[in-house]
């Protein structure tokens, strides 16, 4: 291929083509190794059923303010994002724990939702 072109003519049709060619090739190098990363680089040593669960219950709005709850709520839901990113963890949905908002005895949440064993420490 060419890119001189006679007098006259332009080489833009050449040029495009090969410009084509190389974006082609660089998006099927790109999606093969985003592929290979995440089927065979990506090893998580832990199954689903190895990891530890954990559920982030709602806090108890201790205001008489309404608009409390929401404050309260997203301190709950920003727990529960930052936990979501440890790899090694089982974070219960959002949804699952917040149905049990109110005075609920923990370690019967912890069954239901098979989160990890609940263990109380006191004094």
């Amino acid at each position: 291929m060419s890119f001189l072109a006679a007098p006259g003519q332009s080489v833009a049709p050449q040029t495009g083509k090969a410009l084509d060619r190389v974006i082609m090739v660089v998006l099927t190098l790109a999606v093969g190794m985003l592929v290979f990363d995440k089927l065979v680089l990506d090893e998580d040593p832990l199954s689903l059923e190895e990891r530890s669960s954990i559920a982030v219950l709602p806090f108890v709005k201790m205001s008489a303010d309404p608009d409390q709850v929401y404050f309260s709520d997203g301190i709950s839901e920003e727990i529960l994002n930052l936990l979501a990113k440890i790899r090694q963890l089982r974070v219960i949905s959002r949804s699952s724990a917040f149905m049990y908002r109110g005075d609920v005895y923990v370690p019967t949440i912890a069954e239901e939702l098979k989160a990890v064993e609940f263990e109380l420490f006191t004094d």
